[in-house]
């Protein structure tokens, strides 16, 4: 099936519930289709520019952000509210419990925001950030170009630091399952690490270009 739009670029997609999907697109909008016959269900006109991540919420709920302005904007059926200005790119989205959303911006910034009374924690990864994933409830990782390191956070706290070498950094990085991680790398490898021993396990090569996204799709 192939949904033909006039809304301009798609930048990103994500899975919604069983029948429909929500997307991105460069005009500013949010929209839902049908993943069953490929109509548009609902159309969301909330920012001013392109809308490069989404995040759909356990109750149902998107959060999405967009490139210039940095603003972070959860919605509803019936409503609609900005919950954050990161005056940058806002990049990655990430919700890690009911509770907390993970956001992470083109200058390095790292959020924590809690949805039950909009606390926000900040703090600094120090270039710009690459990816975001969820281990589980208390967990997640984050990787940036330039940073030698993928961090695994606990509370705001980066727990445990990968070294990944000298002149190494992480285009994209994703939690796999139980202790392993998988990150592309500017070498153009694809590199499976064990978190706690902090191992490189397996290096996959063949690609020509850095590789700028994974996905987890079988066990292991």
């Amino acid at each position: 099936m192939t949904i033909n739009t006039t809304y301009g670029w798609v930048n990103t997609l994500k899975y919604f519930n069983q029948s429909c999907f929500v997307s991105g697109f460069a005009d500013g909008s949010v929209r839902i289709w049908s993943s069953l016959n490929g109509n548009l269900l609902e159309s969301r006109e909330f920012h001013q520019s392109d809308v490069l991540t989404i995040e759909v919420l356990g109750d149902g709920r998107i959060i999405s952000g967009d490139e210039y302005d940095g603003l972070v904007k959860i919605h509803s059926n019936s409503s609609i509210s900005t919950i954050l200005t990161g005056d940058v790119t806002a990049k990655f989205l990430k919700q890690i419990n009911n509770n907390q959303v993970v956001m992470g911006f083109g200058d390095g910034c790292l959020v924590i925001f809690n949805l039950d009374d909009n606390f926000e924690s900040w703090f600094s990864h120090g270039n710009e950030i690459t990816s975001i994933d969820k281990i589980n409830s208390i967990h997640f990782l984050t990787s940036s170009i330039g940073d030698e390191n993928i961090y695994i956070w606990e509370n705001g706290e980066d727990l445990t630091i990968i070294n990944l070498g000298i002149d190494n950094f992480s285009y994209y990085a994703i939690y796999l399952k139980e202790t392993f991680i998988a990150t592309s790398m500017n070498d153009n490898t694809i590199r499976i690490y064990d978190f706690i021993t902090k191992i490189n396990l397996k290096t996959f090569y063949g690609h020509t270009q850095p590789v700028i996204k994974l996905e987890f799709v079988f066990s292991l």
